[in-house]
This record gives structure tokens, C-alpha cells and sequence, in this order.
């Protein structure tokens, strides 16, 4: 039986004209995700992937341990939540009562269904069949509205705030994308 590497290599010509060696490997999901090596040759990129193989860093940016739990631990919360605070010194107006209200929301609503999954994990399929959910529970349009609206928020904020108190320092271009795609 022949040995199957745990990545695939091929070789891409970038806008300078410079070939380039990629490798795209299988998340635990069974999401295909590409990256670059930025060499130039094959032999040199298989030393890098196996090297990279055998430090268990072929998924460069470990995301994979911050679960949307951690990430919205003080949302909604009143003193607490970046996203309130910031948009208060800007000069906007939350009340006290609305932040209670998208609190209640995230915990009755959102992390009962994405709580325990890592950031990276939800998908757009994901977040579809929330939403249809909604319907089998008997729930309004206007709590998956809501709900959904709530959910983009803290999407957004996250990705105009890639560098923040959570630890997430990077994304990868895949990543990025995916979190992206929670349209």
C-alpha cells in the first residue's frame, strides 16, 4: 500500500510571474483549505509541509482552541463589551434595556446552537439551518431576524478587530473568508 502524504502540493503563477508552491489539506471538518509557502521549488516546499506536518502546524493560525463561547463571554454585557463601550465613545447611544434585551438573545438563542463550536468551524450551511429552526420551534420571523442581525454583529466586529483581547492575533486568507461568507 502506498503512503498518502497529509497534504497536497501544486504550483500557482502569481501576478508577478513568479511560480509559487501551494499545499491544501483537510480541516477536522472536512473543509479543504490552501495555503502558500512562498518557495519556488517542490523539493523544498515537501521539506517545509513535512516539517511543518510533524510540528502539527500545517493549519498555520491555531483559532481552532477559541470556541464562539469565549469570543462573546461579555458581549451585550453593559460595561463589559468592546462593541457597546467603543460605539458609546464614538458617540452613539445604546441603552441599557436594548443591551439586556441582545444579551438574553445571544444566550437563548445563539450559543445553545454555536456556543461550543470553534470560530472557524460555522459555516454558512450552519447558520441556514439555524435560522430555519426558528420555524420548526414555531418562533417569528422577527426572533431569527433578530437573532441573525445579532449574530452579524459580533461577525463583523470581529473581523474590523482582527487584533484583540481574545488572543486572535492573524487570520489566514481562508478564515478571513469563511467568517466572511456568515453574510
Amino acid at each position: 500500500m502506498r503512503f498518502k502524504d497529509p497534504f497536497t502540493i501544486y504550483q500557482r503563477l502569481i501576478k508577478s510571474g513568479r511560480k509559487v508552491y501551494y499545499y491544501h489539506i483537510y480541516s477536522q471538518n472536512g473543509e479543504r483549505l490552501s495555503f502558500s509557502t512562498g518557495l519556488s521549488t517542490k523539493t523544498a516546499t515537501r521539506e517545509y509541509c513535512f516539517r511543518l506536518y510533524k510540528n502539527n502546524q500545517l493549519i498555520p493560525c491555531k483559532i481552532t482552541k477559541i470556541t464562539f463561547n469565549d469570543y462573546s463571554e461579555n458581549w451585550w454585557i453593559w460595561d463589559k463589551c468592546d462593541y457597546i463601550c467603543g460605539s458609546i465613545a464614538r458617540g452613539g447611544s445604546f441603552s441599557r434595556n436594548y443591551a439586556d434585551i441582545c444579551r438574553m438573545n445571544l444566550k437563548k438563542h445563539i450559543l445553545p446552537v454555536f456556543g461550543k463550536k470553534e470560530l472557524k468551524e460555522i459555516n454558512h450551511g450552519q447558520i441556514e439551518s439555524w435560522l430555519l429552526s426558528f420555524s420548526k420551534k414555531q418562533l417569528s420571523n422577527t426572533t431569527a431576524n433578530h437573532s441573525l442581525k445579532i449574530l452579524r454583529r459580533l461577525k463583523n466586529y470581529l473581523l474590523q478587530n482582527i487584533q484583540n483581547s481574545t488572543g486572535i492575533t492573524h487570520f489566514t486568507m481562508q478564515e478571513i473568508f469563511l467568517l466572511q461568507s456568515l453574510e
